[in-house]
């Protein structure tokens, strides 16, 4: 399996193969083999040598939410000929269930690529939910305080200069 991460505006390009519990991912910057365990859906238990390393993953569409040993790394996943149509593209929803701990926009307000919208906690971790491209809010359906499932939309996005 053949996949392009990016991560900010760092791409990073994958090659995965597993065999069994055996995974050696390839990048330009190496190789690493693990062995994992699948502890619960999206709860891997890697190891590599005598270290292992705790991984939660939590998936919405292209996007990838990382916990690897208290860290959080989020990804966009890019694969060539595959489109991500979970939601409409105006609609950012929650990764995971989880509390919204603020909402950083309003109606009518103009937002960049990459700005800050909501700042939910899952999994003990606070994620960041930022536009994904510039534009306008048109909608905002979540409230501080709120405890959302997975996938619940939270604003919804409407193109430069259309609330």
């Amino acid at each position: 399996m053949e996949r392009i991460f990016q991560r900010g505006e760092e791409k990073i390009e994958v090659r995965a193969t597993r065999d069994g519990q055996a995974l050696r991912l390839e990048t330009t910057r190496g190789v690493v083999e693990f062995l994992w365990d699948e502890l619960a859906p999206g709860d891997y238990l890697l190891r590599h040598g005598a270290a292992q390393h705790r991984c939660l993953v939590a998936r919405l569409g292209a996007e990838r939410w990382l916990w690897i040993d208290g860290r959080v790394h989020h990804l966009q996943v890019k694969e060539a000929g595959r489109r991500h149509d979970d939601a409409h593209a105006g609609d950012l929803q929650a990764p995971m269930p989880g509390q919204v701990l603020a909402i950083h926009v309003v109606p009518g307000e103009r937002v960049t690529r990459n700005q800050p919208l909501v700042l939910m906690e899952a999994m003990k971790m606070q994620v960041e939910i930022v536009a994904t491209r510039d534009g306008v809010v048109a909608e905002v359906k979540a409230r501080a305080g709120e405890q959302v499932p997975g996938g619940a939309i939270l604003v919804v996005l409407g193109e430069d200069g259309a609330p």
